[in-house]
């Protein structure tokens, strides 16, 4: 069976002039198959060769070329993808201009002027000594 986003090798079942028809044999039936473009296939390629090829499920709202490179999943860094997906929120909450503000800023301005902060919230009671 033919997987998505994985890089496999494939056989070419049929060649005709708007490309090549991929399977996992040569004996593949045409449900089994999938159609490399013309413009991706190698020059000289002959019916029964074996390309590597990454199939990707691409919808018509897909900007024509975006598929042209493809990234290895072990390059793409910054994703995560642990147990808890709000972990994986506040990381991408970080990285924002305003996360940034509330997250690194505001404890920086706190531990400045603590001295004056603990002052005004022993004046106003809400520390007790």
């Amino acid at each position: 069976m033919i997987k998505l986003g994985v890089k496999q090798e494939l056989t070419v079942v049929k060649i005709v002039d708007f490309g090549v028809y991929l399977g996992e044999s040569q004996q593949a039936e045409d449900k089994d198959t999938v159609l490399l473009p013309g413009k991706q296939v190698p020059e000289g390629i002959k019916k029964g060769e074996k390309l590597s090829v990454d199939i990707l499920k691409y919808t018509d709202d897909v900007k024509k070329g975006a598929y042209e490179k493809v990234i290895a999943r072990d390059a793409v860094y910054g994703r995560y993808s642990g147990r808890s997906r709000w972990l994986g929120a506040i990381i991408l909450f970080a990285n924002t201009v305003l996360g940034r503000l509330i997250l690194l800023l505001i404890p920086a301005f706190m531990l400045y002027y603590y001295k004056p902060i603990l002052a005004y919230l022993k004046k106003k009671g809400f520390i007790t000594e």
